[in-house]
């Protein structure tokens, strides 16, 4: 069966993502099993829609589709390949809200 554009357009996204994973570099950092678990099923669900999606085999892609690849892209590229970072999560500061300041809209 012959690919769509949509099909096409992303396979190569999803085949750039896994390539950019792929050749990441730790560069010192410590190394982070759960994190290297994740890293490689990005890897083989990313190589493995790229090669469906460019050989044909897979019959439908949607443009939701296409968007989530796109999102994964930019995430993957802004962090060139460290996934620890794109889940890294701020930790916000612990703040100490009084009672009367918390339910103020009760005090009309």
């Amino acid at each position: 069966m012959i690919p769509t554009t949509i099909a096409i357009l992303n396979g190569l996204i999803c085949a750039a993502v896994c390539l950019r994973l792929l050749t990441y570099q730790r560069n010192g950092s410590p190394h982070k099993p759960m994190i290297s678990w994740l890293a490689y099923m990005l890897v083989v669900a990313s190589g493995g829609e790229a090669i469906m999606s460019l050989t044909g085999a897979e019959t439908y892609v949607s443009i939701t589709q296409l968007a989530i690849s796109i999102g994964m892209a930019v995430a993957v590229f802004a962090h060139r390949g460290n996934v620890s970072k794109c889940l890294s999560i701020k930790k916000a500061k612990a703040e100490v809200i009084d009672h009367r300041q918390r339910f103020s809209w009760w005090n009309w």
